[in-house]
């Protein structure tokens, strides 16, 4: 897609619309969330510090927003994780 780096794990570095069966911001938000890898990475790495300063800047409605979509994408992952798990014991026993 022609994206280096640490720029491709941002949906801003996406097409919104592509074409030729390439995955676009679009699909990628659908199957990932709506936080973006590189802005979750961010997340789970930063310090204390990091995160104080940045919550100090937002106002309550867009905490709002950020509190909903990680728990939207906790959610999402969770269940991932427990197909994921599902399948792995289904190949461990050999039936798929």
């Amino acid at each position: 897609s022609g994206i280096d780096g640490k720029e491709s794990l941002e949906y801003s570095s996406h097409p919104q619309r592509a074409s030729g069966g390439l995955m676009d911001r679009l699909d990628l938000e659908l199957k990932f969330g709506p936080l973006d890898p590189q802005r979750l990475i961010s997340e789970l790495t930063g310090t204390k510090e990091a995160l104080e300063k940045r919550l100090q800047r937002l106002g309550n409605d867009e905490l709002q927003e950020e509190v909903l979509a990680l728990q939207d994408w906790r959610e999402k992952a969770m269940g991932r994780l427990k197909t994921l798990e599902k399948r792995a014991a289904w190949a461990f026993l050999g039936v798929a």
